[in-house]
Order: structure tokens, then C-alpha cells, then sequence
């Protein structure tokens, strides 16, 4: 017999039947149940990523903003206070540097201690045409001027033009100056003196603060990072350490339009959003960005993808386990319930045929305590009737035969009885004969 004719006869036979019904009712709702909850599971798990990068990166960039937004305030309060009027009124008409520094040694005591409250990296002090009249940490020297030279396209001289023109607090981008180490931004205020514009009150900030705040990886588990970065010509300046390259603030530059660290170039753009991007290594990251207006930074918060969706590979994969053992487990218990019915019936008809053919002495053996338990008990009495049947019927036709027997031998006894009366008879007719012969010759 061929596989295809095996095949054909089991799905024409009672077993295969139940088999592909009990999978079919077991495994179809059990399917769409669990791929309708897998959907669901892995839908909540990958909006519990997202919502978990919105948040930090929507959180940085308030913390982000409210201590510009302080740093701003601190500005505009000192630059109200008498000792800063009072300096720019007597430095400003100091015509040299050696007399600057001079006449900046009676007011230094107090802008360092200003300075180190408010934990600044510098105080500068600058007059209405731009000359810097006091530096408190000589990272722009005394005596010079921001309306000339290499600071004319500075963040500090755009800054001095809008507190001087706009009347208001101002915080500048980040940017190298002179002897400082690291680049600063300056939040520069108008000192007023009797309602006009005497000056400009500049203090320094280092990222120091800043990066604090952003290398806080609470919640962003072991591959996660926050990255910011600053449009700069036709390319992104990434402005803070990197977790996988500690060096590459102000350093690393990401051109736009390039495949890496795309999120960071929509960010600094001013873009904001939540997705899967490439970030400056090339890794494939779920990232949420932003931007900072106070700073003028895009700010990227991400996690690769493989530890962000981990938990979501984890649970196709059970879901997939857990459906084969379900399958195997089903298919298993289809065979055994299936054959728990099967087999009771082909013995049934193997009986049927045996007693068809002739032979009685076919026995069922142990039966279940069901109904094809039943059925199979009804066919065992059945063939033992039948074959008490058969016994009572060949007893009866001995019966006979020795009946017939013992009429045949009676039947015979006759016939010799009859056979001795014809013969006495016979013999009687003789003598009557002798004797009418005797006596005719007696007459």
C-alpha cells in the first residue's frame, strides 16, 4: 500500500475524521485568541517604549529649559543691583587695560562671590560700544572688544546686540572662547542707569551643568543614552559626552542628510517626534527627540532597538513556543481520544468478520467502561449466544441422528419379524394344501 492510498485511507476512517475535527475546533480559536492577545501584548509593550522615551526626552528638555530659564532670571536680578550699575558707570570711563584691572580690584571680591553662588564660569562686564570693561576668569581679557576682531561673529556679540537693543536677558549658544577650556554660553542682560542702556551684564555658563543633567540614563536601561545636538551650517554638532564616545562634545560633527544619527538632524532641525532610527554608530535605535529653544539644541533620547523591543521578541517567541507545545499537546490528545474511539470500533468489525467467516471463537478481550465499552461487550455476547446457539443446535442433530439410528434399527427388527410371518405363513398354506390334497384322497 502506497503513502497516498495510507493517507486516503486515513482521512476516509473514523480516527482521521476525529483527528482533523478536534484540531480544527481546538487549534483555530486557540489561534486567533492567542494571536489576537499576542497583537495586543506586543501593541501595549511597544506603546510602553515609546511613551517611556516621549517622557524622558519631553522631561530633559523642561529640565533643560527651566534652568535657562533661572540662569535668565539670575541675569536680570543682578543686573538691577547697584553694585553692577556702579561698575559699569566708573569702569566705562577707564580708558586703558592696565587701569581696567586697576579699577576692577575693588569690585572683584564681590563679582567672585557673585559668581561662585550663582556657579558661574565667568562675570563680564561690557560698555555700550562692546569693550569688555571687567572679566572676572580672563576668559575674554579686559580691554577687549566684541564689535571687532574674532568675536564680531561670536554667540556672546549676537547676545550684547539683543540685551542691548531688545532690552531683555538672553542666553547664547555654546562656543569657545579665548583661554576657556571648554566652550561657555553667556546669559548677557542690559544694566540700566537712570532708564538707559549703560551696559551689558554677561555671565558664563560651562556645559558642566548641562551634561549632568543629561547623563542622568534613569529608565533607558543598558544601551539607552541622550544625545544633543546643534545645527551648524549644513551639519549637526553633537553637544554632549556620548556614552560610546566620551569625547565628542563640540568634537563630533553629523552632516545632514547622512544615514547616521538621524534622529539627532530632524531634532536640531526642530523637528519632534517618536520612531525607529539609525543613530551615529549605525545601530538601529527606538528614539523620541525634540528641541530646546533656550539652548538651540535637538534633543534625542533613544535605546537600541534589540534591548527596547527585547521584551517584544521575548513574548513572539514564547507565543510561538507555547503554540507548537500547544499543537503537539492537542494533536497528542486528538490521537489518543481519537483512537480511544477508533480502536473499539475495528475490533468491532474484526469480530463481525470473524464470526462472518465462520468462527466463534473470537474474543474482545478487556473493554472500557463507555459506551464503545458497551458495544464491544454487546458484540462479545453476541458471538458467545451465537456459539451457544450453534452448540445447542449440533447437540440436537446428535440428538437426532441417535433417533434416527434407533428408528432405522426398529424398522429393521420389523421387517425380519415381518419376513419370519410371511415365512409361517407360507408354510401354512403348504400344510393346508397337503392336507385338502390328503383329504381329496381320503374321499
Amino acid at each position: 500500500m502506497t503513502s497516498v492510498d495510507g493517507n486516503s485511507k486515513l482521512r476516509r476512517s473514523i480516527a482521521g475524521r476525529l483527528l482533523f475535527w478536534f484540531l480544527v475546533i481546538a487549534l483555530i480559536p486557540c489561534a486567533i485568541v492567542t494571536a489576537i492577545t499576542a497583537r495586543i501584548a506586543a501593541t501595549a509593550l511597544e506603546k510602553s517604549v515609546r511613551d517611556n522615551l516621549v517622557q524622558i526626552a519631553a522631561g530633559k528638555a523642561n529640565e533643560l529649559e527651566s534652568y535657562a530659564s533661572e540662569r535668565v532670571r539670575d541675569c536680570a536680578a543682578l543686573a538691577r543691583g547697584p553694585t553692577f550699575t556702579q561698575a559699569i558707570r566708573e569702569l566705562a570711563a577707564v580708558p586703558g587695560t592696565d587701569a581696567l584691572h586697576e579699577a576692577g580690584a575693588e569690585f572683584r571680591e564681590y563679582f567672585t562671590y557673585v559668581a561662585k553662588a550663582f556657579d558661574y564660569a565667568d562675570l563680564l562686564l561690557l560698555d555700550g560700544d562692546g569693550r569688555v570693561i571687567f572679566s572676572l576668569a580672563e576668559s575674554i581679557p579686559c580691554g577687549s572688544s566684541i564689535a571687532s576682531g574674532s568675536l564680531v561673529s561670536s554667540e556672546l556679540a549676537a547676545g550684547f546686540d539683543r540685551a542691548r537693543t531688545l532690552l531683555q536677558s538672553d542666553l547664547s549658544g555654546f562656543q569657545p572662547y579665548g583661554k576657556a577650556a571648554t566652550p561657555l554660553a553667556f546669559v548677557t542682560c542690559p544694566v540700566l542707569d537712570e532708564g538707559r542702556v549703560t551696559g551689558v551684564l554677561a555671565l558664563a555658563l560651562g556645559p558642566q551643568r548641562v551634561w549632568r543633567i543629561l547623563s542622568d540614563l534613569t529608565g533607558l536601561g543598558d544601551t539607552g543614552e541622550i544625545v544633543a545636538g546643534e545645527l551648524v551650517g549644513n551639519a549637526v554638532l553633537i553637544t554632549t559626552p556620548l556614552r560610546h564616545a566620551t569625547n565628542a562634545a563640540f568634537r563630533m560633527k553629523i552632516p545632514l542628510a547622512s544615514a547616521q544619527a538621524t534622529a539627532t538632524q530632524r531634532a536640531a532641525t526642530g523637528d519632534r517626534g517618536y520612531g525607529e532610527a539609525i543613530d551615529y554608530r549605525g545601530m538601529e535605535v527606538a528614539a523620541a527627540w525634540c528641541y530646546v529653544p533656550s539652548f538651540r539644541w535637538g534633543l534625542v533620547v533613544k535605546q537600541d532597538a534589540a534591548e527596547a523591543f527585547g521584551l517584544v521578541r521575548f513574548q513572539r517567541l514564547a507565543v510561538v513556543g507555547l503554540s507548537l507545545a500547544t499543537i503537539l499537546g492537542v494533536t497528542a490528545a486528538a490521537l489518543a481520544v481519537a483512537r480511544s474511539i477508533s480502536t473499539p470500533i475495528r475490533t468491532a468489525v474484526a469480530v463481525a468478520n470473524q464470526v462472518a467467516g465462520g468462527d466463534l471463537r473470537a474474543d474482545v478481550g478487556d473493554t472500557a467502561d463507555d459506551e464503545t465499552g458497551a458495544l464491544l461487550g454487546a458484540i462479545q455476547k453476541m458471538t458467545n449466544d451465537l456459539r451457544g446457539l450453534i452448540g445447542r443446535i449440533q447437540h440436537s442433530s446428535v440428538a437426532l441422528i441417535s433417533t434416527a439410528t434407533a428408528i432405522q434399527a426398529t424398522a429393521s427388527e420389523q421387517q425380519q419379524v415381518i419376513t419370519d410371518y410371511g415365512a409361517s405363513t407360507s408354510q401354512a398354506v403348504a400344510a393346508v394344501k397337503e392336507i385338502s390334497v390328503t383329504s381329496q384322497e381320503l374321499l
